[in-house]
């Protein structure tokens, strides 16, 4: 019987490959980049499906904006925000997104437009006159997940986009 390990070579080999592929699976393959977006993604669909607790998964631990000392702030008022609102569909646009891997830093501007109805566009924003924001967003790595650490936002309107 051949045993893996009395060939250092072939142990070696084994390593490596085991290595890259527990790394592939853990981040199914995406860049940085692809894995915020993705994160923003799980935002949006935790946003329109009411669930808080799922967008708070998303926030990083130490976590505060202009408007909030914490993360649980943060989350209280977003539950407030979803239960005062039945339905709520958002609306994503992307902008200058930077993400620094080795720093486990990234930032970038979201702009989201908000409205009870589904929003398929930015004609759609129009014409259902809906509410649109600029998020000025700084995101850190964290236990191998991008979270939101802070965040900044104002009203904007189309001439911003």
């Amino acid at each position: 019987m051949y045993s893996v390990c009395a060939d250092p070579v072939r142990h070696l080999v084994a390593s490596c490959g085991l290595l890259l592929l527990l790394t592939a699976c853990g981040n199914d393959g995406q860049t940085p980049e692809e894995r915020v977006r993705s994160s923003i993604d799980a935002m949006v669909q935790a946003v329109e499906e009411g669930s808080p607790r799922q967008v708070g998964e998303w926030l990083h631990p130490d976590y505060r904006d202009e408007r909030h000392s914490d993360r649980r702030s943060a989350l209280a008022s977003l539950l407030w925000y979803t239960r005062q609102h039945r339905d709520i569909y958002l609306f994503t646009l992307i902008r200058d997104l930077r993400v620094d891997a080795s720093a486990g830093e990234a930032q970038g501007i979201v702009f989201v437009a908000m409205a009870g109805v589904p929003l398929e566009s930015i004609q759609a924003i129009v014409s259902v006159n809906a509410d649109l924001y600029r998020f000025d967003v700084d995101w850190r790595l964290d236990d191998g997940e991008w979270r939101v650490f802070s965040s900044r936002w104002r009203r904007a309107d189309l001439s911003d986009l």
